[in-house]
């Protein structure tokens, strides 16, 4: 990497935009930008507003329609704020000392500029928040637009209705960036060959100079007759070889598929979108990931504003996309900002990834805020691997955490007699040593959720500590870092002697399957504790409900 390169890899960056009456969105929301991003909530909840306002924030200013305007009424200002953080000296010497915030509560030494739009198709104000007065001022820092201009990557935007150019565009920007690259470092032939070009369109230029400053004298005359003072001159279109422009420009992707061939834009949709995942995979792999955080100068940072890319798509094709999204965002100088209604989309074990919920409340998980142990990482691994749906849990209101099948068939049966599927959900752990990682999941993410966990013997035949006594206290400890939002409850001794008063040895799942589905299963006194488990946790007197971990020991 070069001095320069190293230099514009510490320069500040956009770590958070403010949000405020804009479109859907009325009372302030704080999204925070990291390396992917990922936006979930239920339909209409203003997350695709969320990809409008960054694209808005990086137009420096530039004037908004009424649609901008939330409920389209010019008297609520538009406003967004960007929070920048990692101000460099050189940064300080550039906008000034006067606007460098050093004690913001969550964001430390900062800097924010907002632009506030106050009527429709008429540019923003600028403002920069003054240390010397605590609040913004308009105007404000100098050198703020330009500074701007380059620390806030560029938006490329893919919606789910964009044209096959759009899809197309992303790739060719990753492969002619990457090709042009490859050439400027080469010194052999294809050098060689770009100077013949360069050579070639010199000569052109000099054959068509006299043609074309005929027809270029004869516009002249006729602007004259309109605008005295004005001059024209065509620049011919010969002159310095750009790889890197003729790749993106003339180049497209045929697919060939039982001897017919056609252009991606006669694809099917989900061929169309599974060809973007495919490419950017491929591309990710093949020495173009970088190493850390770090932009080189000469290239200009950008971030990908995705609209729900799982629309179309093979479930098959869904994992490819999720594993595809974070590879870009490794990619050097590419970030990611996606919406999704999709939980393969959330990966808990990448670094640099916040989580956002949007809705009344909204919630944030930052994956490097959460203190894994290698053993919890590599678990939650497994479980991504093994149940691709395991993250549902962050869609819903309320999610009951459970050991194993037994208990997930058993609960997602209540919820479903209870018409509780659009606010409730069952996460399988698979195995009660998970439940204390899923807890601290919860703890950050602000959310509500029922551990639900067999007591278990707490001493061995041997008369050691059983380790499942141990997990019984982990699971307690957990949930009380959560503040009440995350309950207890236990099973005595397990799920099958608390409901059902009987031990099967093998085949639990079916044993409670049979149980379940029987016809009497609604009337029969035998399963009444099993039929309202779940309305007797939510009303808080189910008997297995616990607050303190000693509780344990009088439940033996």
């Amino acid at each position: 990497m070069t001095d320069d390169a190293n230099k514009r890899s510490i320069y500040m960056k956009l770590s958070a935009l403010l949000i405020e009456n804009f479109k859907g969105i009325k009372s302030e929301v704080k999204i925070l930008i990291d390396n992917v991003v990922v936006l979930i909530g239920p339909n209409n909840c203003s997350k695709s507003t969320v990809l409008d306002a960054y694209e808005a924030y990086h137009s420096v200013g530039a004037a908004l329609s009424l649609d901008y305007f939330h409920n389209q009424d010019e008297s609520l200002r538009v406003s967004i704020t960007g929070v920048f953080t990692d101000i460099t000296a050189e940064d300080i010497q550039t906008i000034g000392q006067e606007w460098l915030i050093t004690d913001e509560p969550e964001f430390g030494e900062c800097a924010k500029v907002k632009f506030v739009w106050t009527k429709a198709d008429v540019a923003a104000q600028k403002f920069s928040f003054s240390n010397e007065t605590n609040q913004f001022k308009e105007g404000g820092a100098g050198g703020w637009n330009s500074m701007l201009s380059s620390r806030i990557p560029t938006p490329i935007r893919i919606n789910p209705t964009d044209s096959t150019d759009a899809l197309e565009q992303v790739v060719k920007e990753l492969i002619s960036k990457s090709a042009a690259e490859k050439i400027k470092e080469d010194k052999s032939k294809v050098a060689k060959i770009m100077a013949e070009i360069d050579v070639l369109a010199k000569e052109v230029e000099s054959e068509l100079s006299n043609e074309i400053s005929v027809i270029s004298n004869s516009i002249q005359t006729e602007v004259d007759k309109l605008f005295t003072g004005t001059n024209v001159k065509f620049e011919t279109g010969v002159g310095k070889f750009d790889p890197e422009k003729v790749i993106k420009e003339g180049s497209r992707f045929i697919f060939e598929n039982n001897g017919n061939t056609a252009p991606l834009s006669n694809q099917g949709s989900g061929v169309q979108r599974s060809f973007l995942w495919a490419a950017i995979k491929t591309l990710s792999s093949q020495g173009l990931l970088k190493k850390g955080r770090k932009n080189v100068n000469s290239q200009k940072p950008k971030v990908l504003l995705i609209d729900e890319p799982e629309i179309n798509m093979h479930p098959s094709v869904i994992r490819a996309a999720c594993e595809a999204i974070y590879s870009l965002a490794d990619l050097n100088g590419w970030q990611v900002i996606c919406t999704t209604h999709s939980p393969v989309f959330i990966d808990l074990t990448k670094d640099h990834t916040t989580l956002i919920k949007v809705g009344a409340d909204v919630l944030y998980y930052q994956s490097d805020k959460t203190a894994f142990s290698s053993e919890e990482k590599e678990n939650l691994k497994i479980l991504n691997r093994c149940c691709p749906t395991v993250n549902e849990f962050f869609f819903y209101e309320t999610s009951l955490l459970v050991e194993g099948d037994t208990e997930y068939l058993a609960y997602q049966d209540q919820i479903k007699r209870h018409s509780l599927s659009q606010s409730h959900c069952v996460i399988n752990c698979r195995g009660k040593a998970n439940i204390p990682t899923f807890i601290k999941i919860f703890n950050q993410f602000g959310a509500k959720a029922i551990a639900i966990h067999d007591l278990d013997k707490k001493f061995n035949s041997n008369g050691n500590k059983n380790a499942m006594w141990t997990i019984n206290e982990r699971i307690r400890e957990a949930a009380d870092e959560t503040l009440g939002r995350v309950k207890t409850l236990v099973h005595v001794p397990d799920f099958e002697g608390y409901y059902l008063d009987e031990s099967p040895q093998k085949d639990k799942p079916y044993n409670l399957f049979q149980h379940i589905t029987a016809l009497d299963f609604e009337t029969n006194p035998r399963y009444s504790s099993l039929r309202t488990s779940l309305l007797d946790i939510e009303n808080g007197t189910h008997l297995g409900l616990y607050s303190q971990a000693s509780e344990l020991e009088l439940k033996i």
